[in-house]
């Protein structure tokens, strides 16, 4: 629909995701929220190779016409940065050094992120990335004690190593921390490497503990469905228009699907 002299747009409707707003939302809708927002970051990233130029909560909204099914919706996308074949790969290897839990990789792969590091001491920052592990993920074998704020952990010791990166990885990495905000004001015990497991799948990584994550992922997602459907449940026993709106047009538990406002360029909006 669009070009490079027209551009085709399309009304999206919802309220900008504030953390106020994401409050008000009930605990099943948050998870909801927190996954879907996920997902958009790693489809954007793994699979359409774009970044979000421009990546604040005025910019994400969060339509909750469906209590129960929240819809999130990126605007103001024609600000974005095309992905290399070598930042896709860089942006690949940074998030698989989470999921394998591996210091090794997240240092190589930061370090990477400059043609040369004047002003910093590799070692230094190896060993001050080796002990953020330690810290974040004691050696148990459980993904469960990963704690929330390790991505802004790792960006202060990329501080204070004085490591280089080149503008693009900036941009990169400040959308990550965007979304970071974005789930943990949603759901503080969002397991954001058990759920991003999924889509860093391919030949050559996977892993007991891969695979663990994909598992557990998929329990969470039943968890957050079997809570929706109570929620609509509930609804409808005590007369909720949105329920009943709900139950009359697509039948008991079905998942509603696009509508049309929701088909748009991927250059003007990205809705899921």
């Amino acid at each position: 629909l669009s070009t490079m002299r027209v551009l085709v747009e399309t009304y999206a409707k919802g309220e900008p995701a504030t953390p106020d707003f994401l409050r008000k939302q009930e605990e099943h809708a948050r998870e909801i929220l927190a996954g879907k927002g996920l997902n958009i970051f790693c489809k954007m990233l793994l699979r359409d190779n774009f970044l979000h130029g421009d990546m604040h909560p005025g910019n994400i909204l969060i339509d909750v016409s469906d209590p129960h099914n929240p819809k999130v919706t990126m605007i103001d996308v024609g600000l974005c940065q095309k992905l290399s074949d070598i930042e896709g790969h860089t942006t690949f290897n940074l998030m698989s050094s989470f999921v394998h839990w591996d210091a090794k990789i997240c240092v190589d792969t930061i370090w990477s992120m400059a043609d040369v590091q004047r002003f910093s001491n590799q070692n230094q920052f190896s060993k001050d990335v080796s002990v953020m592990f330690e810290k974040y993920r004691p050696v148990t074998d459980s993904d469960d004690q990963v704690v929330s704020n390790i991505l802004e952990s790792m960006f202060e010791v990329v501080r204070d190593n004085h490591v280089q990166m080149e503008p693009p990885y900036v941009s990169l990495l400040f959308a990550v921390l965007v979304l970071e905000g974005f789930i943990m004001n949603l759901d503080p015990n969002f397991n954001m490497v058990r759920h991003a497991a999924p889509w860093l799948v391919s030949e050559g990584h996977i892993s007991p503990g891969l695979v663990r994550n994909i598992a557990l992922g998929g329990i969470d997602r039943i968890t957050s469905a079997a809570g929706a459907a109570r929620g609509r449940v509930r609804d409808f026993i005590t007369g909720s228009n949105d329920s009943e709106k709900y139950f009359a047009k697509e039948g008991a538990f079905k998942v509603e699907g696009l509508t049309n406002e929701s088909i748009v360029h991927h250059l003007s909006l990205i809705h899921i």
